[in-house]
């Protein structure tokens, strides 16, 4: 079985769900798709509670700054084992058993900077693979953003980035369906250009909006982004530093996992 040939390069004419005669609740077959986690996926056998303790423990530890050269320090392990041992299901046992874990994983960070954490049956890669310098220019971005935030302070959550604030209207945003993007060198010209999109099919559950996916990933060494994102679009260096802080090595990591 073959899923319908999209496309979303920009280079070719559109072919996504809901465009060019695609249908909007399209889904690929099971084999060439992500697993859905709610329908289709079940963790088996099923994690005891302590389980999850310590598959939480190992990611907090390894959160901390050079986790894996200090994990082979024997004097800074009491510590750590003191504090794991205050924490809920973690047992003299359990904490000898993430020690063994994290340790046998240390060698493989410290060569590839990524780190596979909550793996049991699937599994979460995160990454320190972003080099000081551009870790310093995210944070003094996002500063920028947050001296701009009308937001008063003390709101728990700042959405300095809000997916949902320019989200695809149906019969009212515009799409460029043939051969086309934009650029960060021509945003203001593509205003007004493109098809607008038809109302929204009846009969589907979200009838007025969709919030736009994002791509980052491209056939370059250097990942690319290929979709604009909310409310910065006017901020040539937040979409070059992001761009630089996608570490390379984690779409071959996912793949080989």
């Amino acid at each position: 079985m073959t899923d319908p040939c999209l496309c979303n390069d920009g280079h070719s004419s559109l072919k996504v769900p809901g465009f060019s005669d695609v249908p909007l609740d399209l889904e690929f077959y099971p084999q060439n798709r992500f697993t859905h986690g709610a329908t289709e996926w079940a963790q088996w056998p099923n994690l005891t509670a302590r389980e999850l303790a310590m598959l939480g423990l190992m990611n907090d530890l390894t959160e901390e700054h050079g986790w894996h050269e200090n994990i082979f320090d024997d004097n800074l392990m009491v510590d750590w084992r003191k504090q794991a041992l205050s924490r809920p299901l973690i047992s003299p046992k359990a904490w000898d058993w993430c020690l063994a874990e994290l340790r046998d994983k240390a060698p493989y960070f410290e060569q590839t900077g990524n780190i596979v954490v909550f793996n049991t049956g699937a599994g979460i890669v995160k990454s320190d693979a972003v080099a000081e310098m551009i870790q310093t220019e995210l944070r003094d971005a996002a500063e920028l953003l947050e001296a701009e935030e009308n937001a008063p302070r003390q709101q728990a959550v700042l959405n300095l980035v809000d997916p949902s604030l320019f989200p695809l209207v149906y019969g009212r945003t515009r799409v460029l369906m043939d051969s086309a993007r934009v650029s960060l060198d021509n945003t203001i010209n593509s205003y007004g250009r493109g098809e607008v999109v038809p109302e929204f099919p009846p009969g589907y559950f979200r009838r007025q909006r969709h919030v736009l996916p994002y791509s980052a990933w491209s056939e370059e060494v250097t990942p690319r982004e290929e979709n604009y994102d909310d409310g910065i679009w006017d901020r040539r260096a937040h979409y070059v530093l992001r761009e630089q802080s996608t570490p390379d090595p984690i779409p071959r990591i996912i793949w080989h996992n």
